[in-house]
């Protein structure tokens, strides 16, 4: 007789591409005995750039996903520019920066309102959650009107909103006029109200549901993220780890990620787990993560009204307080660096050396998901003999499994309710904003157990 049954949600809805969740059951203890995330897409992009020019692999890489294909072509290009040891002249290191802010604040708008925010409503009230999208239509007429600016940004700089085409390597292909850049200034400046309008409304409802925030908080965690003399940096810096106390554990150039991070491939899955060499245990990447190897923002003003959210510091509830924060930041720094004379200075491109200095590069940018790692081992024909790219939802998954089942395993004994249960997993995984498409890039497939 089987005496585990398993529940499968599949697919996983309101989330960027095609996951599951499994729960089984062991019905002779009446406990769950184990919840699996993974995912049900399986695209090869790494093994499709194998033997591709490094020219031609930028472009590739960001079909990857529609939502972080800015975060993946800014990767690649400066990958190929260690790799030809060539310096992006300033200009153009603004101007990257800038695309990768306005996907931030798109990605980051898309996931609260329509994918985390049903959750977080129906944790607060279940007629609340009603009354708000039935009757509260302003909140989604804001929220288009900073998707759009988020994509108007992309779109300028970038040449597209969506798999931009300016940003080459050795720099970017062309540059901002002034008519450009005083659109960029309203719309950015307009975006500032929204944003902190948002953020109030976050408050109002986590406030309602702080009966249940303990259920959520995290375990021991480690943080990993970019960051630039300890400062908010999603374009370049060093990567750090700190624990859950602030205390920095590393600081370390991406070069020498494989000296501190373990990847495994998950039995159950076709994502890959990573930990880090020190007793294995998990990592976050991400907002939370950002927020807690970050001694600033370069904000002021965001540092303000984080003194409310304090209360969830180690929560998974914050993570989506933080993306609104985050929005708020990158409306600021984007308004700073269309200020900055520096960005209207002619932009060269860049014409393919033939000369390689390094073979084995790593790059990192800070996606809106986390930290997204890329590596090439390139030969002298310029073209990649080793792929690989390390997504922020194959670093977390070592941390989503562990709160899924330390979570649901305790709601289950708690309630013996899978309806609950089931609920419970859902809402955790939204709150990473997984991206399934970024993290299927291996051929490899899961084989469940």
């Amino acid at each position: 007789m089987n005496k585990t049954k398993k529940m499968t949600i599949k697919p996983l809805t309101r989330i960027e591409g095609h996951g599951q969740i499994e729960i089984f059951v062991n019905k002779d203890k009446d406990e769950v005995s184990r919840v699996n995330f993974s995912t049900l897409d399986y695209r090869g992009i790494e093994k499709i750039l194998i033997g591709k020019k490094i020219s031609e692999i930028p472009r590739l890489v960001s079909k990857i996903c529609g939502f972080c294909s800015a975060a993946h072509i800014v990767a690649s290009c400066k990958a190929f520019e260690k790799a030809l040891d060539i310096e992006p002249t300033y200009a153009s290191a603004l101007s990257r920066q800038l695309v990768l802010i306005g996907e931030t604040i798109t990605n980051h708008m898309i996931h609260f309102v329509y994918m985390a925010l049903p959750d977080l409503l129906s944790l607060a009230s279940a007629s609340q959650e009603n009354d708000v999208i039935l009757n509260r239509s302003e909140l989604f007429v804001k929220a288009a009107k900073l998707i759009s600016i988020g994509k108007n940004v992309t779109e300028i700089v970038g040449g597209r909103a969506v798999q931009p085409v300016s940003i080459i390597i050795g720099g970017m292909s062309k540059n901002l006029t002034e008519k450009e850049i005083n659109l960029l200034k309203r719309s950015l400046k307009s975006g500032i109200a929204i944003a902190k309008f948002f953020l109030n409304f976050a408050q109002e409802i986590i406030e309602k549901i702080d009966d249940t925030v303990k259920m959520f908080e995290l375990k021991n965690p480690l943080y990993m993220g970019l960051q630039r003399d300890g400062t908010y940096s999603i374009y370049d810096g060093r990567l750090k780890i700190a624990n859950e106390d602030r205390e920095t554990l590393a600081t370390f150039d991406v070069n020498d990620y494989d000296k501190f991070i373990i990847d495994n491939r998950i039995k159950t899955s076709s994502l890959t787990s990573s930990s880090t060499q020190e007793r294995g245990r998990g990592l976050l990447v991400g907002p939370l993560a950002r927020y807690h190897i970050t001694n600033e923002y370069g904000v002021y003003e965001v540092h303000e009204i984080l003194k409310d959210f304090q209360k969830w510091d180690e929560n998974i509830l914050m993570m989506n307080v933080l993306r609104l924060i985050e929005i708020l930041v990158c409306l600021y720094k984007g308004l700073l660096i269309l200020d900055n004379t520096e960005i209207t200075k002619e932009q060269p491109v860049f014409v393919t050396s033939t000369k390689l200095k390094y073979d084995n590069i790593f790059s990192a940018v800070e996606a809106p998901r986390g930290t997204l790692i890329h590596y090439y081992k390139v030969n002298e024909n310029m073209t990649a003999n080793d792929v690989k790219i390390h997504v922020p939802t194959e670093l977390n998954t070592f941390s989503i499994h562990e709160i899924l089942n330390r979570i649901c395993q305790k709601e289950f004994t708690k309630n013996k309710s899978l309806e609950t249960v089931q609920e419970t997993a859902k809402f955790i995984v939204r709150s990473f904003d997984p991206c399934i498409s970024c993290s299927s890039v291996s051929l490899q497939k899961a084989h469940h157990v």
